[in-house]
């Protein structure tokens, strides 16, 4: 009976450990040591496709909702921005993912390179929304670039926690 528990616990904690680990990183990216630097780092997004590809069944709409909302309390920005533009991306990966899954690990980062083009758009047109003004687009063409130049980073790290 007792091993039946802690396998069923196991099985738990290998579910929610993408969930855990976004949460951290969320809360990881709005250190004061990353606000002084010119180019703050992204640590969600390239985790997000990651597991949208490759893990899917990991991540749910739900975790990304609750995720984004904690992000906007966090950094103090409207409420349910995060949300939406996680939820968005999600879906965009979700709809290509059979399609990227297959391919050699150049065309999935190039893959990951469009995908964080989508993100630099979308997070900065509702963030204008939002704001009622024209922002600049030059701090996230910044963060994103630095996000897809780390990216086989991203993925070595996650695919060996993975084993």
């Amino acid at each position: 009976m007792r091993h039946l528990i802690l396998l069923r616990l196991k099985l738990l904690m290998h579910q929610l450990l993408p969930f855990f680990i976004l949460l951290l990183l969320s809360f990881v990216e709005q250190f004061y040591f990353f606000r002084m630097l010119p180019v703050e780092p992204l640590f969600v997004l390239p985790l997000l496709y990651y597991w949208a590809i490759f893990n899917t069944e990991k991540l749910s709409a739900f975790s990304l909702f609750s995720l984004g909302l904690f992000d906007d309390g966090v950094s103090g920005a409207y409420l349910g921005k995060t949300s939406l533009v996680l939820l968005i991306l999600y879906a965009l990966v979700l709809t290509q993912r059979h399609h990227i899954k297959e391919l050699n690990f150049k065309f999935v980062w190039g893959g990951f390179g469009i995908f964080m083009f989508a993100a630099t758009l979308l997070e900065w047109g509702i963030s204008s929304l939002l704001m009622s003004e024209w922002l600049s687009i030059f701090p996230l063409i910044g963060q994103n670039v630095l996000a897809i130049i780390l990216y086989p980073w991203f993925n070595k790290v996650v695919r060996r926690l993975e084993k």
